[in-house]
């Protein structure tokens, strides 16, 4: 009887250690996956901005052709055309810089949270 008491209190205390390296280990990989989810995030948001803006200059160069060479078009309208082209771009820029400050921002928040067991929001 003493034995089987021995085992299953050896058993307990195994168990209780494994289970807090299991959740020791658990929170470092959930901040790797997170880290590689927003490492993915950010490469499917490059490329479809790098399409975005491969289609968007495809069309301002359609656009300022088809502006030379029609005469039935004002000056001002030429000048409010290429206006818009450049608010177009200007707000291409934009968006790439937020994005990417944000996605570093994000990288960061992540990078500690991977590196330490404890994840930074408790840590405060």
């Amino acid at each position: 009887m003493l034995r089987k008491t021995l085992i299953i209190r050896f058993n307990l205390i195994k168990f209780k250690k494994n289970k807090s390296t299991f959740r020791r280990n658990y929170k470092m990989e959930t901040g790797k996956i997170a880290k590689q989810m927003i490492d993915f995030q950010k490469t499917a948001f490059d490329n479809t901005f790098g399409a975005m803006v491969a289609l968007q200059d495809q069309t301002e160069k359609m656009v300022n052709i088809t502006i030379e060479q029609s005469a039935w078009l004002p000056e001002d309208g030429k000048k409010a055309i290429n206006e818009w082209t450049a608010a177009c771009k200007k707000g291409q820029d934009d968006l790439k810089k937020f994005a990417d400050e944000n996605f570093s921002k994000a990288e960061g928040f992540f990078a500690g949270q991977a590196n330490s067991p404890i994840s930074p929001a408790k840590s405060k």
